[in-house]
């Protein structure tokens, strides 16, 4: 992960004297006591952390037959169609971005 200490730095966010970059006044704005959702949080972190280190056989497998495999050309995938060179258009009212192309005719 980078050397990134996911468990502290998880942590770190949630403690009272809250550690980490702060990017506006409202990261002041913290539980003033442990929550029963933070221990949710926690066990669900905790568990995904477990089942990905003992996945990692499994990953490193995976990465080694990708290395190994063969190259794909660019010019191999084709032109890009015009509608999905466009920037998808956000709507505020929704907060959601629109698909030019719905997902099930790009499979077709």
């Amino acid at each position: 992960m980078s050397g990134l200490k996911v468990v502290q730095s998880w942590l770190g966010y949630r403690m009272k004297k809250r550690k980490g970059k702060k990017s506006s006044p409202l990261d002041d704005i913290t539980p003033r006591a442990w929550t029963g959702d933070y221990t949710t949080e926690f066990l669900h972190l905790l568990n995904l952390l477990t089942q990905t280190v003992a996945l990692q056989p499994q990953q490193a497998a995976f990465l080694d037959a990708i290395l190994a495999g063969d190259l794909l050309p660019a010019a191999a995938l084709g032109p890009v169609p015009e509608q999905w060179r466009a920037a998808p258009k956000v709507h505020a009212s929704q907060g959601t971005l629109e698909i030019a192309t719905p997902p099930s005719k790009l499979l077709h």
